[in-house]
């Protein structure tokens, strides 16, 4: 259930807590961690409702479990972990030395790859405890320790008010009615596509894998060339934008800035360079899948002439333009080698 679990992760995580400029500040203030209200739970409930359904009953016990103990991961991070992560970096990249000026630089990534790393090794202990030879009723002693847990954690912060109560109730409605919809839909996808079908013929080897399993590594290779692709390009471009006073914006691909009044922000509709770039990587992934390389360089030079004349125009521009193409491009093409390799 190693898959299942990093996409209610990732689901959770980057769909569902968005882009919140803070989250990779090292010097944002504790007010401002402690006003941001995570939304990963509500993320691994209705991620967690689709991959039960498609389970079965089989193991509903089990991923019961590690959906709450991956909740109670979240908190406990966020309570005793994140702030003396902060400080340790801060530290670190105050010092200096050369290779204090290197972290400083690219503080925020390496904060986005500690969280990324400490959620896999918390994932991947808990499936080791709760489906590596575990019996249900170590299952069961698991899942009533996390609820006890996050039960406690919820009175700490008063979460069991009467107003609270409501808007969970109405905020879990919602979730299982957009749930039951893409269970459906995924259900469907499941009983119509053998596996023949779906695996092309650079992939010949994974035809005699049950459908539920491709369909399973489609999602999360869709999930990460979406939002988590554009959040990586996002702070690895950063200290190379033109634009001093950056600012993260939802409109972009990549950081613009908050007084920019021209170019940038007259260049195209609002949200259209997240949805070019996710465009992007998906094509190009589904090109190295088929071994179609010219339409790799089509996708490209699409891309390219969109922005042709900040390209011709603005140097810095078009060193910027490039490293976040470049970016986009190898992140798609790991996570091929990485279908390839599994």
């Amino acid at each position: 259930m190693i898959i299942e679990s990093l996409i209610a992760h990732i689901v959770g995580y980057f769909y569902f807590s968005g882009y919140p400029q803070e989250k990779y500040d090292l010097g944002a203030g504790n007010e401002k961690i402690d006003a941001r209200r995570s939304f990963y739970g509500w993320g691994l409930f209705a991620s967690g409702i689709v991959i039960a359904g498609l389970n079965g009953t089989g193991r509903s016990l089990g991923w019961l479990a590690l959906i709450l103990s991956l909740a109670l991961g979240e908190r406990i991070f966020y309570y005793w972990l994140e702030r003396p992560l902060r400080h340790w970096l801060k530290q670190l990249t105050q010092d200096g030395r050369p290779a204090a000026q290197v972290f400083h630089r690219h503080r925020p990534v390496i904060l986005l790859a500690v969280h990324q790393i400490l959620f896999i090794l918390w994932i991947l202990l808990l499936n080791n405890l709760l489906f590596s030879h575990q019996t249900y009723l170590g299952q069961a002693l698991i899942l009533m320790l996390s609820v006890l847990a996050l039960s406690g954690l919820s009175i700490r912060d008063n979460r069991f008010n009467k107003e609270q109560i409501k808007e969970n109730l109405l905020m879990a409605s919602g979730y299982t009615v957009i749930s039951g919809i893409v269970l459906f839909i995924s259900l469907m996808l499941i009983d119509h596509l053998p596996p023949v079908q779906l695996v092309p013929d650079q992939l010949h080897s994974l035809r005699t894998v049950e459908a539920y399993v491709i369909l399973m590594g489609l999602a999360l290779i869709i999930l990460i060339l979406m939002r988590p692709a554009n959040l990586l390009i996002r702070l690895v471009s950063t200290p190379y934008d033109p634009k001093r006073d950056r600012a993260f914006s939802e409109s972009e691909q990549v950081p613009v800035s908050k007084d920019m009044t021209t170019d940038h922000q007259t260049s195209g509709f609002e949200g259209a360079g997240a949805m070019i770039g996710n465009l992007e990587r998906i094509l190009i992934f589904l090109s190295f899948l088929y071994g179609s390389l010219l339409s790799v360089v089509a996708i490209l030079s699409i891309k390219a002439f969109a922005r042709y004349k900040l390209i011709a125009d603005d140097p810095y521009f078009s060193e910027y333009f490039v490293i976040g193409t470049m970016l986009s491009v190898l992140i798609t093409f790991i996570t091929f080698a990485g279908l390839t390799t599994v």
